[in-house]
């Protein structure tokens, strides 16, 4: 803590708010521009009386008053320059500059003026001179006369009055006032940044303190301030203010909350260990990466605060039901980190966006986060097994309403999923009309002081709040004034065609000297020798009659004659300084001056036009917000889009699969269309300010989902509902807290904190009802409601084939619909007969066309008898699902099916069935039905027939009813069985999901009418043509259901388990040929018990083999158990124990299994349980053991590695002691002298694994017989 409290220290915060804008080369550039174009820095002090009383010379004695203090007092430092009064002496310098470098003032419409008064003649003037001298001001003429008796100086001054366009200010007694005499101006330039808020602070304070001196005696004047300076302050002052008391406020009621949810009013103090560390150590490492950082970007860091605590909550949460760290730490360590991991990325996408304070808080808030996460995994569960606080207290919690809210399920109320669902449509919507507002005044925050300061600014002259900043830019000042120069007669030519504006170019007064060199030029072409010379003469003879001495214009003979030089523009700079020094930059190799443009029209049509020209930066507050807001509009999209794929792709290797990735992922896509639905209704607009909460909002979704996600896994697993109420709590918690840390902020008075607010009161509880409702709902349809019913869960690849498969079937089934309609239309003249062959033509040919699609795989009918097809038949098949019609139909033309009411009034395909002339024999086939079979019969066509009625479930045959052969006798037809195998794992009934799998048809040989062999009674042949189906399919099914059949099957056990548990046992089945040997080795009847089991394939392969076969399986890691245990095809012939094969009891067994595992124990262990499972062999039982022969060295060093990396790398297997091997040849003698024989098979050509048989010598010789057949 004490180096976080130095880091603090040391670190320098900015509180500049302009640095949450985004920018780029050219906002950079109009940024730089503004921040040194002082007169746009400048601080303006308005005095005034109350009421508004018109007295400017009491105004201009509390003006003059605060100019003194200005000067001595303690705010002295802060003033560079201030300007209260003119200055009149400054004419007089004005006037000598001009006269002495007179051409490069003069201008076209001056030498029109000058030829004008010359070919007037000098009469004409000298009268105007004489006049000009008898009048009372006569004697100020007197002085310039001499030197300039055209009067070109003061035409040329004259164009200072276009050098301003403060109509509503004017000078009173050299003082600045309104027009209306209600307010006196001071304009104060500072000697630091205006963005610098605690300099800002520094200098208000200090001039506040002035003022109270000066009005102990003028307590009737009132002082008011205005500019960018204290506007900055005001919103500085404003966030401090919100971001404390929000944040304190926060803090109060969540230790309120969770003292009262955990029973303890010292709890919270565990929950911000991990918040603090987090904190300390992002600031440290920021401190070390930058000199400064963004107090604004550390005050949005408030986020963190729900998302620490989150974490925290999660550890405390699992504690308190758990009561053990290490049970914490497996359950929370994967969802915790992949929740630290999206949420961190997401931030540190901000880093993308060209705003300084974006990227601090990303850093902030990324290293904040991933600190916090891990001091909560940690050090909390340590810390918890320490003290044992009360939440891991072992009496009966009782429930809150946070637990019985958490306990609800959502999902299961179909009123609440129908309202989300509908109002989540609607905001789809929506949510296309959210808008970002770009007026950037709405997001200031300006104290009542500044707001009636601003009220008075815009009274006495609105341009000095609104004008548009033109900045000429050169390789030097003296090139940057000539652009500035060259712009004006662009400005005219706007003018010609209609754009009204008033413009304050620079280049009024500081001329470039490429401009002064062609008026020299001009002054000397057109004062020539002979023009002087007859002008001298002219002054001579009209100067006699009003008294002019001869020598009285020698000083304006000696000016015309004179040689001027270039005129530098640094000396012009320090004549016209007072003028001129706001609007000349030279700072970080850039040369310009700045010039204004005063509009009443529409800027957005003027703007364009000035910005068209490529030597002017046009710097307007609107426009200039308008690019932010562009840039950060697109800047946002590819945040978005960066952070969700990024997110995305993490999410998918930590899941391992595509399913449960989008499970987690489109409730938060969901969330998202929610919030910006509610946004698009009620006009809530992004903002600069609360555009970054969104990716708070996407942290705190994917941070909600992962931990849902994580829950209904370990519910599936466990086959219970205790897990997910758990995580729901913490989240509920966790919501709580976020919306009271940072969704008090609505309650802030600076409008851009309140708008982050709002926003995240709308995106937490979008996010909320998309988790508790939307996600279990996801996980429930494609996993949980058929784990539950022992199938595998869904498959997106799968689900994809499903979709154009059945898009496919019912499109094309629609089709032949139609054309059944056409086909048997009673106008056309083909017969009858001809029509349904072609109809019935057209079905076969579909459903073998839709059996042949990429949903199915592999060859499905395994022989095809066309001979036994042909000519009609009854066909016989054994029925799974309703894929068998599919089948049976695709396997003859002429076939007409027997089926039930459910198949004949199908939406999809009922027309069809009727129209082909299907039998509905729900209730039997009568006399009617009989007739019409046998014209069909007659006609070529075969009758297809389930015997067994109903769809079997399991696969197993049912009992054959006697229908089908008492048609067959009725109608003396032959009869062909058709076995199918498979369908019932490819959808079951009641399904319509189709299972990827093998599907096989298999034809048996035709049964003639005329064989006796089978029976003379058609119920003689039922009970025989039976007893020869079952038996046929029975031996189909050995042959077709071996250990390459089953692994689809064990590998969907462990769907959804993980990607290393996934992968694990892919991998494991691919390197063991399924387990070949090993279901070779074993008798099909028999107990087997597999030691050392881990997460259980071998063991379920083996049981899927043979049900006749007891397998138990027993391992000391209790989690691959529980993964064993939730396999979906779980059968009563398996059972798996969590155990230490050192003490935990063994049944009597047929066949012990220890493969791969000796080698975890030490060897006296190792002997010890071989004896354990030879004791309790069965009569002919034997011992099975896998392991490596430490005598291969080269071959060992591979089986050492492979251990490494499942022991100490990937930790899957869990090690109490060193590993250590045995060899054959010892292995081999420990068996000889326990009286057992011992054959070994080698296992592998790459590492040293054997094979070793072990039983009972006597035995020995029937057991080789047995092994060789």
């Amino acid at each position: 803590m004490g180096t976080v409290s130095y880091t603090v220290y040391k670190i320098g915060f900015k509180e500049d708010i302009m640095e949450m804008l985004p920018t780029n080369e050219a906002l950079e550039k109009s940024s730089f521009i503004l921040g040194n174009s002082k007169f746009m820095e400048k601080v303006i002090v308005l005095v005034s009386l109350e009421n508004d009383e018109k007295n400017p010379d009491v105004l201009i004695k509390g003006i003059d008053a605060l100019a003194e203090k200005l000067e001595e007092g303690e705010v002295a430092p802060f003033v560079e320059k201030k300007m209260a009064k003119v200055n009149s002496s400054l004419f007089t310098t004005y006037y000598q500059t001009t006269f002495e470098h007179l051409p490069i003032y003069l201008t076209a419409q001056d030498y029109e003026r000058l030829e004008e008064e010359l070919e007037a003649g000098t009469d004409p003037l000298f009268k105007n001179l004489y006049k000009n001298l008898i009048t009372p001001s006569g004697m100020l003429f007197k002085q310039y006369i001499p030197k300039d008796p055209y009067m070109l100086v003061p035409s040329a001054l004259k164009r200072l009055e276009h050098f301003q366009f403060d109509n509503g200010v004017v000078l009173y007694k050299d003082h600045f006032v309104s027009k209306d005499q209600t307010t006196a101006l001071m304009f104060i330039s500072l000697t630091h940044q205006g963005s610098d808020s605690k300099k800002n602070n520094e200098f208000k304070e200090a001039i506040e303190q002035s003022i109270s001196e000066i009005k102990e005696e003028y307590p009737q004047l009132n002082y008011e301030f205005y500019g960018n300076p204290i506007s900055t302050l005001s919103n500085a002052n404003q966030i401090k203010q919100d971001v404390n008391v929000t944040i304190t406020v926060a803090l109060v009621l969540i230790i309120a909350l969770i003292s009262y949810y955990f029973k303890d009013k010292f709890i919270f103090l565990l929950l911000l260990i991990p918040l603090l560390f987090g904190f300390g150590t992002a600031l440290i490492a920021l401190y070390f990466f930058k000199s400064s950082i963004s107090l604004i970007a550390i005050g949005m860091g408030a986020i963190i605060i729900g998302i620490s605590i989150d974490f925290s909550l999660h550890v405390l949460t699992h504690y308190r039901v758990n009561q053990s760290a290490e049970k914490v730490v497996g359950d929370l360590a994967t969802p915790l980190l992949l929740s630290a991991g999206t949420t961190s990325i997401s931030f540190m996408c901000l880093n993308f966006l060209k705003a300084k304070a974006m990227n601090d808080l990303g850093i902030f808030v990324a290293i904040s986060i991933i600190i916090s996460a891990l001091v909560a995994l940690i050090v909390l569960p340590v810390i918890l097994d320490k003290l044992k606080p009360k939440v891991t207290s072992t009496a009966p919690q009782k429930k809150h309403f946070l637990d019985k809210i958490a306990n609800y399920h959502f999902e299961n109320n179909k009123g609440l999923v129908a309202l989300l669902l509908g109002f989540v449509f609607v905001c789809f919507f929506y949510a296309g009309d959210v808008k970002f507002d770009a007026h950037l005044d709405r997001f200031n925050y300006n104290s009542p002081e500044v707001q009636l300061a601003e009220e008075r600014i815009n009274r006495i002259n609105p341009a000095m709040v609104s004008n548009i900043l033109l900045a000429s830019e050169g390789k030097s000042l003296d090139d940057a004034i000539y652009q500035n120069f060259i712009l004006q007669s662009s400005l005219d030519s706007l003018k010609k065609e209609g754009f009204e504006f008033d413009e304050m170019l620079t280049s009024t007064l500081l001329i470039p000297s490429k401009i002064q060199i062609e008026r020299i030029i001009r002054w000397k072409q057109f004062w020539t020798a002979e023009r002087i010379e007859k002008l001298k003469e002219g002054f001579a003879e009209s100067g006699k009659p009003y008294g002019f001495r001869a020598n009285t214009f020698d000083p304006f003979w000696a000016s015309l004659e004179k040689e001027y030089k270039v005129f530098p523009v640094e000396e012009q700079i320090k004549v016209f300084s007072t003028l001129v020094d706001d609007f000349v930059i030279e700072a970080e190799d850039y040369h310009g001056v700045t010039s204004l443009v005063k509009t009443d029209g529409d800027k957005k049509k003027l703007i364009p036009q000035i910005q068209a020209l490529s030597y002017v930066d046009v710097v307007e507050k609107q426009s200039f917000l308008s690019q932010i807001i562009d840039m950060l509009h697109s800047e946002f999209d590819v945040l978005v889009s960066m952070s969700s794929i990024v997110v995305l792709l993490l999410l998918l290797i930590t899941f391992g699969r595509i399913e449960l990735t989008l499970i987690c992922y489109l409730p938060i896509i969901m969330s998202w269309v929610m919030t910006l639905g509610i946004m698009g209704m009620f006009d809530i607009r992004f903002n600069i300010f609360n555009v970054i909460i969104s990716t708070f909002i996407f942290g705190i979704g994917i941070d909600y989902s992962i931990f849902i996600t994580k829950g209904l896994q370990e519910n599936t697993i466990d086959n219970t509902k205790e897990h997910l109420p758990v995580y729901k709590s913490s989240i509920l918690l966790s919501s709580i807290t976020t919306l009271l840390g940072i969704g008090a902020m609505f309650f802030a008075q600076h409008p851009s904190l309140r708008s982050i607010g709002l926003l995240t009161i709308i995106g937490i509880v979008s996010v909320l009802m998309m988790t508790f409702i939307f996600q279990p709902l996801l996980f429930k349809a494609f996993i949980s409601v058929r784990t539950d019913k022992g199938k595998p869960p869904v498959r997106f690849l799968q689900l994809l084939k499903n979709i154009i498969g059945y898009s496919i079937f019912v499109s094309v089934a629609q089709l032949i619909t139609l054309l059944s309609l056409l086909l048997f239309f009673p106008g056309l003249k083909a017969k009858m007969r001809q029509r349904k062959l072609l109809f019935h033509t057209i079905l076969c040919y579909f459903f073998r066309g839709f059996l042949n699609s990429p949903m199915f795989e592999g060859k499905i009918f395994k022989n095809f008898p066309k001979e036994d097809l042909e000519g009609p038949s009854v066909i016989i098949a054994n029925h799974q699902s309703f894929l068998d019609i599919f089948l049976v139909l695709a396997a003859k033309r002429k076939a007409v099916l027997v089926t039930n009411s459910w198949v004949y009034n199908s939406p999809i395909f009922g027309r069809v069935v009727r129209k082909a002339d299907y039998l509905l024999a729900d209730e039997g086939i009568g006399e009617e039905q009989l007739t019409r079979l046998k014209s069909m019969v007659e006609d070529g066509y075969s009758i297809i027939v389930f015997p067994e009625g109903t769809r079997s479930k399991t696969g197993a045959l049912k009992r054959f009813h006697k229908g089908a052969f008492l048609l067959a006798e009725q109608l003396q037809l032959d009869i062909v069985p058709m076995m199918i195998h498979g369908t019932h794992r490819a959808i079951n009934k009641s399904e319509f999901y189709y299972e990827r799998g093998d599907i096989r048809v298999s034809f048996l040989q035709k049964i003639k009418y005329e064989d006796p062999s089978w029976g003379d009674t058609y119920q003689a042949r039922t009970k025989a043509i039976s007893k020869y189906f079952k038996k046929e399919y029975l031996q189909l099914c050995e042959e077709l259901e071996t250990v390459d059949y089953f692994r689809k099957r064990v590998l969907s056990n462990y769907l959804y388990k993980g990607p290393v548990t996934e992968w694990y046992v892919r991998i494991k089945l691919m390197l063991e040929d399924n387990f070949r040997l090993f279901e070779s080795l074993l008798p099909k009847e028999g107990v087997i018990t597999d030691l050392g089991c881990g997460l259980g394939y071998t063991t379920q392969m083996l049981a899927y083999m043979s049900e006749k076969r007891q397998l138990l399986g027993i391992d000391y890691d209790e989690e691959k158990i529980r993964i064993a245990n939730s396999g979906v095809h779980y059968q009563e012939n398996i059972h798996f124990e969590s155990g230490n094969i050192k003490t935990h009891p063994f049944p009597a067994s047929d066949v012990f299994i220890i493969s791969d595992v000796l080698h975890y124990l030490p060897k006296e262990e190792q002997i010890k349980v071989v004896k354990r499972c030879l004791s309790l062999l069965k009569p002919n039982g034997f011992l099975i053991v896998r392991d490596g022969d430490k005598d291969e060295e080269q071959k060992q060093k591979k089986t050492k590695l492979a251990e490494v990396w499942s022991t100490e790398i990937i930790k899957f297997n869990k090690v109490e002691n060193e590993l250590e091997y045995i060899s054959k040849q010892e292995f081999s003698s420990i068996i000889d002298e326990l009286g057992y024989e011992l054959d070994v098979i080698p296992m592998s050509k790459i590492t040293s694994n054997s094979l070793y048989l072990i039983r009972e010598k006597e035995t020995k010789a029937t057991w080789k017989e047995s092994l060789i057949s």
